[in-house]
């Protein structure tokens, strides 16, 4: 059985997109950041060494609840996100092969709403410390940060 269930942050801001010219199917992917389990004193040890604390796992969201995740979330927004992991390859311009790995999700789960939305919401979010301020430079399709 491939089924996944992850609960973790947006690193940035939802783009919607549309598949093909018809404006019919659209879709997101975004960057889902899960705090690693440890407890809090090596949590502080890893950060004040320069090492994540975080896994990064790329998803794709497809239809309505892409539309849906473009109108309700944004960087920093909490969800739990249900699908299967999808693997893929595809060969460089030197000839070499780089083997790929995303979440394609079923359904995202909101843990909030948007921080303009904060005081309509009874579940508040949104951490001003939030973990995700220092990978500001995540690119999505990358496999690291750039800091």
């Amino acid at each position: 059985m491939n089924s996944v269930q992850l609960s973790g942050r947006l690193t940035k801001d939802l783009e919607l997109r549309r598949l093909d010219n018809s404006n019919k199917t659209a879709v997101i992917n975004f960057m889902l950041a899960v705090d690693k389990e440890m407890s809090k004193e090596k949590k502080r040890e890893c950060e004040d060494q320069g090492k994540q604390t975080a896994d990064f796992i790329p998803v794709r969201v497809f239809g309505k609840p892409a539309e849906n995740c473009a109108k309700y979330l944004e960087k920093g927004s909490k969800v739990i996100v249900i699908g299967k992991i999808t693997t893929g390859s595809y060969i460089t311009q030197t000839g070499e092969i780089k083997y790929t790995m995303q979440i394609t999700a079923d359904r995202v789960e909101f843990i909030g709403a948007k921080k303009s939305n904060r005081n309509q919401s009874p579940i508040d979010f949104y951490d001003e410390d939030c973990f995700l301020d220092n990978y500001n430079y995540y690119d999505e399709y990358d496999e690291s940060p750039l800091l």
